[in-house]
């Protein structure tokens, strides 16, 4: 899981990593990129996969950039592609679930790896699918980036600590999960704040981060989501009945539960 405020580049190290990743092994390697829509993840990592892609003479690789895919050339020559080696672009957010989840489905091979670009919008089925699913191939690596949002959303589950929320702060930069591993980015740890000017353009700067504490609010969502790259603390959100704090405290999301007597079934609709 990796998370970070807006604008830090995120994305466009992903795409490198994916063509990479590809080129190691073009034959046997599959890499999967997702994000909320076809024409959104154009402007994102897909734009930046093509770019890298068109950069480099004699990829082994043909791009069919209207179907979102890279088809690797197998030995036998052009003539050849592959379908199961390459790197595909699938819109992942919850209205195309079912197509998504039929592109994913067909995905196998020695090498797969998935990139879930802004993973808070995505749909919820997609970790689990990830996890279950892909995860049988004989290598997998799913890679999850957004601005952190909720803890019960996709980017939430696959971030999640590996002995629970509780123990981590804002002050935590990495931790183990329950699946894998967190990375995390600040914008108040950015270079250029550290070193009290600026060294790198694309990242951010000090009067970034104090133009969102003016516009937005120290303690606001979008502050923490864009700016901290941290889940937003609680009472941030006047709309919200119950927080976040009250479901984990009450291990809303722990399935076994212990009946103090015999249950009565019931059923209700809202």
């Amino acid at each position: 899981s990796i998370s970070g405020p807006g604008g830090i580049g995120k994305s466009d190290c992903m795409a490198l990593w994916a063509i990479i990743n590809w080129m190691c092994d073009p034959v046997n390697t599959m890499v999967i990129c997702t994000s909320t829509t076809v024409n959104a993840s154009r402007k994102r990592i897909w734009g930046s996969i093509v770019d890298y892609f068109n950069a480099v003479p004699a990829m082994p690789g043909k791009l069919v950039d209207s179907m979102g895919i890279i088809r690797t050339i197998m030995p036998q020559g052009e003539a050849k592609l592959s379908d199961k080696s390459g790197i595909l672009m699938v819109a992942g957010e919850a209205s195309q679930e079912k197509a998504s989840m039929d592109k994913l489905d067909g995905c196998h091979n020695k090498r797969v790896i998935l990139i879930g670009d802004e993973l808070p919008k995505l749909s919820p089925a997609l970790v689990k699918f990830a996890t279950g699913n892909l995860s049988k191939n004989q290598y997998f690596q799913f890679i999850g980036l957004g601005n952190p949002a909720s803890k019960f959303d996709p980017h939430g589950i696959l971030s999640e600590p590996e002995s629970g929320w509780k123990t981590i702060t804002e002050m935590d930069y990495e931790w183990k999960t329950k699946l894998g591993y967190a990375v995390r980015f600040d914008s108040e740890q950015s270079p250029n704040v550290l070193a009290g000017r600026v060294i790198f353009d694309f990242l951010p700067k000090l009067e970034d981060i104090l133009l969102s504490k003016h516009r937005n609010g120290e303690n606001s969502l979008v502050h923490w989501s864009m700016c901290r790259g941290f889940w937003p603390p609680e009472g941030v959100d006047p709309e919200c009945i119950y927080m976040e704090a009250d479901l984990t405290e009450g291990e809303a999301t722990v399935s076994s539960v212990r009946w103090d007597g015999s249950p009565t079934p019931v059923a209700a609709l809202d």
